[in-house]
């Protein structure tokens, strides 16, 4: 797919599976298209709030949730009576005293504590992240692990699992822990003229650097690029022990997860057995998505992604393109907003009467009228029951249709020139063009004259569903 000022057009062939995957709640990763949901925290959070979680899954019969902080076992409990799994997430930041971060935490060239920034005002208690080689965090993060497990997680979580990879692009560690770990690897090395007692923190003060030089400009800073080795191999080593050490303690099947920004497979996500992508809006393309897919399979791995927009056309139109591709986007409920500042992020909870139509599409199992779940075909559709036209000859359209038992969806793609397209639907068969409901988009305006429906609306796609 290829973008241009003018428009882009988006193509789509969609793959649907026969049901029926079997298997443990510990192997949810390995269903082919799982309908997700991210309840980032288990909502009402209070009182006051009038979102549900409950209430998202009644909705959506998700296949499963990730990426949620939740340590209520009532709240869970109510998960796992409707059978669905979760895995919980953790983050450097996990506290160590009272809910606040005060050991074993990345500081800069001066000592001082670090904090990510994006989260620079965002006003937590536990703002400071842990460093991988100081002994202290490690603790408290094996212990919030073990304690995720306890709660039956299907699988852990880690929420920006780059740790002080990432760290030190904001001018860090510095710690003792991480000097005396440097000294070791630059000797291994064998940069032999520093000496065994070398410490990079000394050395860099000696030479007037300081942090503010070295943060985001350390590619001028000496024996940089052995420090961020040394920090990325840190990471590696300190998550490949803790997946060892938690699969051995869960005595059960456990699967590990994290947030891999745009798709990216580096060596520290090639720890984790599933990615889940924050997906740039530039980036919304199939044939970036799919290389992306097609990467993750390479290495035995699954793909998913999240679009932080609130924009319901985007996400709808990621949802298609995921899907497609063999991978899918996480349910637009409690997903992040991105924002230019760095102001605590906004969240966007969409509209399941916008999103939960083309979900169903995607369930392995169908929703009997019980609320049950019950095994149903889904296959590609053959013949078209539509004849589908554009009122403007010049407006190239493009026509899919996918059936299941229970429904058929019409999926149309134009040319995005910022106009309104104008299309009419005809009915085949003795079918009724009344059955005929708009999924996507929600503005679209529909009229019926004469068993013809007539369609307008702007952008490059638009959803219709037979309603049987």
């Amino acid at each position: 797919m290829k973008q241009t000022a003018a428009y882009y057009r988006l193509y789509f062939i969609l793959i649907v599976i026969l049901s029926g995957v079997q298997g443990s709640a510990f192997a949810q990763d390995s269903l082919p298209y799982p309908v997700i949901l991210s309840s980032r925290w288990f909502h009402p959070t209070s009182p006051q709030d009038t979102l549900s979680t409950l209430r998202m899954v009644d909705l959506y019969h998700p296949d499963r949730i990730d990426w949620m902080y939740c340590t209520n076992a009532e709240q869970l409990a109510q998960l796992k009576r409707r059978k669905v799994p979760y895995s919980l997430a953790i983050n450097p930041q996990v506290p160590d005293s009272l809910g606040y971060t005060a050991k074993g935490r990345v500081v800069d060239l001066n000592g001082k504590k670090l904090v990510a920034p994006w989260m620079e005002n965002w006003k937590q208690k536990n703002s400071n992240w842990g460093c991988v080689n100081a002994p202290e965090f490690k603790d408290v993060f094996y212990d919030q692990s073990r304690k995720l497990i306890d709660l039956d997680a299907y699988g852990l979580f880690v929420d920006d699992a780059r740790f002080n990879d990432h760290a030190i692009e904001w001018g860090g560690c510095f710690c003792d822990y991480c000097m005396a770990g440097f000294s070791a690897y630059i000797h291994a090395e064998q940069v032999d003229s520093l000496g065994t007692n070398f410490n990079y923190r000394n050395y860099l003060r000696s030479h007037n650097i300081s942090s503010v030089l070295i943060k985001g400009k350390g590619a001028t800073v000496p024996l940089w690029s052995y420090f961020q080795r040394f920090q990325t191999q840190s990471v590696i080593k300190f998550l490949q022990k803790w997946r060892v050490d938690m699969k051995a303690y869960a005595k059960r099947p456990i699967t590990f997860l994290t947030n891999n920004y745009s798709g990216q497979w580096n060596d520290i996500y090639k720890v984790f057995d599933v990615g889940i992508a924050e997906l740039p809006e530039d980036k919304i393309k199939s044939d970036f998505i799919q290389k992306q897919v097609v990467l993750a399979k390479s290495l035995g791995k699954q793909q998913y992604f999240t679009l932080p927009s609130d924009d319901s056309q985007k996400q709808l139109k990621v949802l298609l393109l995921t899907y497609a591709d063999g991978s899918g986007l996480v349910i637009p409920w409690d997903v992040m907003v991105t924002k230019k500042s760095n102001s605590k992020p906004e969240r966007y909870f969409g509209s399941a009467a916008t999103y939960s139509p083309v979900y169903n599409l995607f369930q392995t199992k169908a929703v009997s009228t019980r609320g049950q779940r019950k095994n149903s075909n889904a296959r590609l559709g053959s013949a078209i029951p539509l004849d589908v036209e554009s009122v403007n000859i010049k407006d190239q359209i493009k026509v899919d249709q996918f059936t299941k038992i229970r429904a058929q969806i019409i999926k149309i793609t134009s040319q995005d020139n910022g106009l309104v397209h104008k299309i009419v639907v005809t009915s085949k068969n003795t079918l009724s063009i009344t059955n005929v409901q708009i999924v996507f988009p929600e503005d679209a305006k529909r009229s019926i004259e004469n068993e013809k429906l007539k369609i307008e609306y702007k952008g490059d796609l638009a959803v219709l569903s037979i309603q049987p």
